[in-house]
């Protein structure tokens, strides 16, 4: 069980990180150049549909609830809390909050 788990998790994660890097991929307007954030501004009413994927997948990047993310990093704080590991919880949640502002700066561009 434990190990359909993992690979739920892996299998999720991989989506959320190809899908975003994927869209991302998509705005390039050619090889030579990079996407930066004010690429984004004003996707939403451009491309609606390619901002709501993009936002989906930042937001389970970012681990909220009810997406795949969230769940994710519960599984792994949790198995950490039973093992003992207290402070590694407690550091994953620190960083998982910090990383929140990291992981929604292009759905606020957007």
């Amino acid at each position: 069980m434990a190990l359909q788990r993992d690979v739920l998790c892996f299998f999720g994660y991989m989506i959320m990180t190809l899908g975003s890097f994927g869209i991302l991929s998509l705005l390039e307007k050619n090889e030579n150049s990079e996407t930066v954030a004010d690429d984004l501004k004003g996707l939403g009413t451009r491309s609606p549909i390619l901002a709501a994927c993009l936002t989906v997948f930042m937001l389970s990047l970012a681990g909220l609830p009810p997406t795949l993310g969230f769940f994710g990093k519960f599984y792994i704080f949790s198995a950490a809390i039973k093992q003992g590991f207290f402070w590694v919880s407690f550091w994953g949640v620190v960083s998982s909050a910090i990383s929140v502002y990291y992981d929604l700066r292009p759905v606020d561009y957007m």
